[in-house]
């Protein structure tokens, strides 16, 4: 009988020739970089969402707790059991995100998960089903207007987990909204914060200590996402969750603490599969690209369905020199190679990264898009393409390279 793979496994076949390149030794010099930004005595939840902002979730699953994270976090319950799966026995924080199914609770007991408590009805759901100790965190919204119970109600939502007797609370955190800004609008002496962020952190130090003051006791304080690292020192907080920085994304905020990081993208690439010289005379408005006569294209086998058309410049590099791509479709693109005479199938295509002296860079490729943050670049570049690990950037053990 066979049986259909599931939802974390990908059959690719060795003919498509599509790679992206991913340095775990990025990932773990940036996890010992945030590390000592924070401090000793702070925990690191590792944010894993979208695989792994698109680094691929085991692999870098892996890393992040070699490297020295203390914990990590997803989205998907499918993530979680694939990384217990892998062996991988840190605290798991299950995000808020999944549908108030009474079956996730089977899961979040039987893989030793965190349940995140976004509300009333959530707290209900989980103190109802449970047979089983479950650690739960309460996620309280201070401003993203996303999930999360709002500080006025959060006081009521925590009684509720103290009142169910398999519930313990044992963290409470936000997820802050810090959009780019430009340096004059930070609004605060000596560039300390941004007034927005300010007011959240106000809210949600506010949130923790009413529950204090109530006697819970409650080990995790944490201001999630990667700018209010930057934004967040100085209060009291226990822990953090990073995603961006551990893969050498810098947040779009003002640069108060220095941070060393280095980029986890490397190179993203195909090969030719075939040259062909176009010479023809009718219906040339039909070809969807403009005709030249003896106009030489190129196909490489990378298209929408991989992610092309949004992790692109409009160039490729090919023999070190730039090409146009002139068309894309579902699995295949077609660029103009008339400036490479001599080119040939098998050549290698790079998308983004280096080929000898040239260079297609992450920079520009974000400038292209429009991309709003440069985290989207490697979840835009879909699992039909096989990531390659290497580590080259790897740091000494308890440096920073």
């Amino acid at each position: 009988m066979t049986v259909a793979p599931d939802s974390t496994t990908l059959v690719r076949s060795p003919a498509r020739p599509n790679v992206l390149t991913v340095d775990l030794g990025a990932v773990d010099h940036n996890v010992r970089a945030v590390r000592d930004i924070v401090g000793p005595g702070k925990e690191v939840f590792a944010a894993l969402k979208g695989n792994a902002y698109g680094y691929g979730l085991l692999p870098v699953g892996r890393q992040l707790v070699d490297s020295g994270a203390d914990g990590l976090a997803v989205v998907h319950v499918a993530d979680a059991v694939a990384l217990r799966k892998e062996g991988i026995a840190a605290p798991l924080l299950l995000y808020g995100g999944n549908l108030g199914d009474p079956g996730l609770i089977g899961f979040i007991e039987d893989h030793d998960l965190t349940a995140t408590i976004v509300d009333q009805a959530s707290a209900e759901l989980h103190g109802s089903r449970a047979t089983r100790r479950i650690r739960c965190f309460l996620k309280v919204d201070v401003g993203l207007e996303r999930l999360g119970a709002y500080p006025a109600d959060a006081m009521a939502v925590a009684r509720t987990i103290r009142r169910h007797r398999h519930l313990s609370l044992e963290g409470v955190y936000t997820h802050m909204k810090v959009g780019r800004v430009q340096p004059d609008s930070f609004g605060c002496q000596n560039g300390s914060s941004v007034p927005y962020a300010e007011w959240q952190l106000g809210r949600f130090q506010e949130v923790v200590e009413e529950l204090r003051a109530e006697g819970f006791d409650f080990r995790v304080t944490l201001a999630a996402s990667s700018p209010a690292i930057v934004l967040s020192q100085g209060r009291e907080f226990t822990a953090v969750d990073p995603g961006r920085l551990l893969y050498g994304l810098l947040p779009p905020v003002p640069n108060l603490v220095e941070i060393d990081v280095r980029p986890a993208f490397v190179a993203l690439k195909s090969r030719l599969i075939q040259l062909k010289t176009v010479n023809r005379q009718q219906y040339i408005e039909e070809a969807g690209f403009e005709l030249r006569p003896d106009m030489r294209i190129g196909v490489l086998p990378m298209g929408y369905g991989d992610g092309l058309g949004s992790v692109d410049c409009g160039e490729v590099l090919l023999l070190g020199r730039r090409a146009a791509i002139i068309g894309i479709s579902l699995e295949h693109a077609r660029i103009d190679v008339s400036a490479i005479p001599e080119a040939q199938a098998g050549d290698e295509v790079v998308i983004v990264g280096r080929q000898g002296s040239s260079e297609i860079s992450v920079e520009e490729v974000i400038e292209h898009q429009g991309l709003r943050t440069p985290a989207g670049l490697a979840a835009a570049v879909r699992e039909t393409v096989e990531r390659r690990y290497r580590r080259e950037a790897t740091s000494i053990p308890g440096t920073l390279g």
